[in-house]
């Protein structure tokens, strides 16, 4: 009898022993999806900065402008957004048909690196807001690209995250949006509409870290000589903020590297006038 209940009191004993080693491993900081979906996205996710070159009847002036942009293809190609870049959206290049717009100077900072890397603007797409620069020398970097194959569609209500970076002054640490798909359309074409996105030019993914598209703006047209029209559409840029699916941004991106290899590097990246190629 003793030496059954010395086995049971062991026994006892042991379990104890061993419950807070496993509730210690049980307790170890797990890393989250999200941080997951980060780790892999953010490398691919790249600050431009540019000098605008603006003339017109006013005259010409510069003006610095740093924005967001991905890596689509690790040989160097990344893909921002045209009307951050210096291209006019459809419904305002009437106004504007006057002026042109040249960017100049044109670095892409991968991760922190604010030297950054030469570049040139080489295609662009108005009416999907879309332009793409290439690298002109990777100087022996290895880059990391998401993949326009790999995309989903999500659903009406699904949780999207979109990958960004922030200024020079935060030190283009990634920053991460959460937003929900508020609504699916069909026109002008396939968008996701999200609930919530400030920034343009950026990757946007599912909750488990699959590619859904890239964030555009697109604007209805307006009445050219309802300046309320245009005033209104300047109001509500935000408002504008949609979703381009991958597919149709894997298509336009063909397209345009295409065009852009059949014609001379002095003409204009588009054949919108008022979207001028960078200078030599």
């Amino acid at each position: 009898m003793n030496s059954r209940l010395t086995h049971l009191l062991a026994a006892s004993a042991a379990i104890l022993l061993a419950a807070p080693a496993a509730i210690a491993q049980d307790a170890q900081p797990k890393p989250s999806p999200t941080a997951a979906l980060a780790d892999a996205n953010s490398k691919s996710v790249v600050s431009i900065k540019m000098s605008l070159k603006y003339e017109g009847s006013f005259g010409e002036h510069e003006q610095e402008r740093e924005l967001t942009g991905v890596i689509i293809d690790p040989s160097g190609l990344v893909l921002c957004s045209n009307s951050q870049s210096g291209g006019v959206p459809p419904s305002m290049q009437d106004r504007m048909s006057g002026v042109t717009v040249t960017p100049r100077d044109i670095k892409v900072i991968i991760d922190n690196n604010d030297e950054g890397l030469d570049a040139k603007l080489i295609a662009r797409d108005s009416e999907l807001d879309l332009a793409w620069v290439k690298i002109s020398d990777l100087k022996g970097a290895a880059l990391s690209s998401i993949d326009l194959a790999s995309a989903v569609t999500p659903a009406l209500g699904d949780e999207l995250v979109s990958v960004g970076r922030l200024s020079k002054y935060f030190d283009h640490a990634p920053i991460l949006t959460f937003c929900r798909v508020a609504a699916l359309v069909k026109k002008p074409r396939a968008l996701v509409i999200p609930s919530d996105m400030n920034d343009l030019g950026v990757p946007v993914f599912t909750a488990a870290g699959e590619l859904v598209g890239v964030t555009i703006v697109q604007l209805p047209e307006v009445d050219e000589d309802n300046d309320e029209d245009l005033r209104s559409q300047l109001r509500g840029l935000g408002a504008s903020m949609v979703i381009l699916p991958a597919a149709d941004v894997a298509a336009a991106t063909k397209h345009a590297l295409e065009t852009a290899a059949t014609e001379s590097p002095d003409k204009p990246a588009t054949d919108k006038p008022t979207d001028k190629p960078a200078d030599k």
